[in-house]
């Protein structure tokens, strides 16, 4: 894993993007674009559940009506089932979500949701070997989002509109509650992911940026 040459500069929620986004490049999978600054929001409300004691957190959702950006759509990966009917099921679509507690890095957060997220691991919904919960988190970073679509809706929690074949963009939110004696004795890292077609809503950070500052290529 090559990380850029200004990683320990960024703010938690961009080293989450780079880290993300270099586990799925590195397995052929298209990187999510960016950070986008109405998802970070989204994400940034799992860091600390409301009413809970200091240090909770949970995987946060989007709320129905959730909006991304003006004239900006979730894209689904779905298929006909019928008249005017769509299944829109499959890991990962059209959005998911993930959260760690206690981590004292985005780094330490990654190798908990892609390599001791199984049987023995971290992951407090993999109780055994058979539990549907197991490598869920892993499953979700490196989910099938689209980067094309026929399936829209406007808002989080709409009906799906079938409309003509369109680009889609793989996006990111994420949250970060850094140990300052309210996250608990380390920290707490969420991220939320989704496609969006339509207008680009706008970024907070970007792969690209990641990119240009020497993520993903060998030193020398």
């Amino acid at each position: 894993m090559y990380l850029p040459g200004d990683f320990n500069s960024l703010t938690g929620d961009e080293q989450l993007l780079v880290v993300v986004d270099l586990e799925r490049v590195a397995r052929g999978l298209p990187p999510f674009a960016g950070l986008v600054a109405s998802l970070d929001s989204v994400a940034q409300t799992g860091t600390q559940v409301r009413g809970d004691a200091a240090g909770t957190f949970e995987d946060p959702s989007f709320p129905t009506g959730f909006v991304a950006g003006p004239e900006t759509t979730f894209a689904y990966r779905c298929h006909s089932s019928g008249a005017d009917s769509y299944s829109c099921d499959g890991s990962g679509q059209p959005g998911a979500a993930i959260a760690a507690g206690n981590q004292i890095s985005a780094l330490d957060a990654d190798y908990g949701w892609m390599y001791d997220d199984g049987p023995g691991g971290s992951n407090y919904d993999c109780t055994s070997p058979t539990a549907r919960g197991c490598w869920g988190h892993r499953d979700n970073i490196l989910g099938s989002y689209p980067t094309k679509t026929r399936f829209i809706s406007a808002q989080w929690g709409a009906p799906v509109t079938a409309v003509s074949s369109r680009r889609a963009v793989p996006v990111m939110g994420a949250g970060t509650l850094q140990p300052d004696g309210a996250g608990g004795p380390q920290g707490n890292w969420t991220a939320i992911f989704t496609s969006v077609s339509g207008r680009t809503p706008r970024f907070a950070y970007t792969w690209k940026q990641a990119l240009a500052a020497g993520a993903n290529s060998p030193p020398g």
